[in-house]
């Protein structure tokens, strides 16, 4: 059976900075980029990934599901994913709620923000907001 997804990889290796030689990337329907501590990369692999398939072709809507320490009203990682992409925040076409289901003043782990906020972190809330942008 033939692969039905398409390579990242540029004709040219040389080409693109995210290469490496023992790197296969191949385009999935979905990717998960997970971490357990604040600063290890997330926002900077996500954001490098979706500028890397975006530049080849492909449609890329990032989303972070809980978000803390946001007290700007919106998430400033979604923000930061399109700074890394080269395109302008405003460019949103998507809204913000679908983004980012959840947005905590609380700089800590999403439960003890919601804990500290009276809120709960619904999964049904994160799973309809994740449907939406698979549409999208």
């Amino acid at each position: 059976m033939k692969d039905s997804r398409r390579s990242l990889r540029p004709e040219n290796q040389h080409n693109c900075d995210l290469d490496h030689p023992t790197m296969e990337v191949m385009l999935n329907d979905h990717y998960f980029i997970t971490g357990t501590d604040t600063g290890v990369g997330k926002t900077l692999v996500t954001g490098l990934l979706a500028g890397y398939a975006k530049a080849r072709g492909f449609n890329v809507v990032t989303q972070k599901w809980v978000e803390t320490g946001a007290d700007k009203g919106f998430s400033e990682d979604i923000s930061e994913h399109f700074r890394i992409m080269g395109k302008p925040r405003d460019i949103i076409a998507v809204p913000e709620k679908d983004r980012c289901p959840y947005l905590f003043k609380l700089a800590a782990s999403p439960h003890l923000a919601a804990r500290e906020e009276k809120r709960k972190i619904d999964k049904s809330k994160i799973t309809a907001s994740f449907g939406k942008l698979q549409k999208k």
